[in-house]
């Protein structure tokens, strides 16, 4: 399994404002999209010189989190149960209400999308 957020999830993410500050990135080469990869941070070329990692020309890159960092960016106040769905996907509760309950193909992608929908609905800021 996995241990960061999918690279579809990586780029809702940064869409979303969250901040590109990880220890591993997909490196996505817009020129030689095959060449789509995940890196450690200090494989990125920046890793001592900035905590963020810029897009430069045809490569771009996208924070992937670890379900542990993204634990640390969600409301501390909040009861938070992740669960497998029968499918044999990851789904997420915030708070014991339905309404809440978010879904991804593993834990770290089903926090993620937690972590979008309450950017979205303002719940929490970046």
């Amino acid at each position: 399994m996995p241990i960061t957020t999918s690279l579809e999830v990586s780029k809702r993410l940064k869409e979303s404002g969250y901040p590109q500050e990880s220890v591993f990135y997909w490196v996505v080469n817009s020129v030689i999209p095959s060449d789509t990869q995940i890196k450690l941070k200090k494989d990125c070329g920046s890793w001592k010189h900035s905590k963020k990692i810029q897009d430069s020309g045809a490569i771009k890159y996208y924070s992937a989190p670890t379900a542990s960092e993204l634990l640390e960016k969600l409301p501390k106040d909040s009861h938070l149960a992740l669960f497998r769905t029968i499918s044999g996907g990851w789904g997420v509760n915030i708070d014991n209400t339905e309404q809440t309950a978010l879904y991804g193909g593993t834990p770290q992608d089903a926090l993620a999308e937690l972590y979008i929908h309450l950017i979205k609905e303002k719940i929490i800021t970046n």
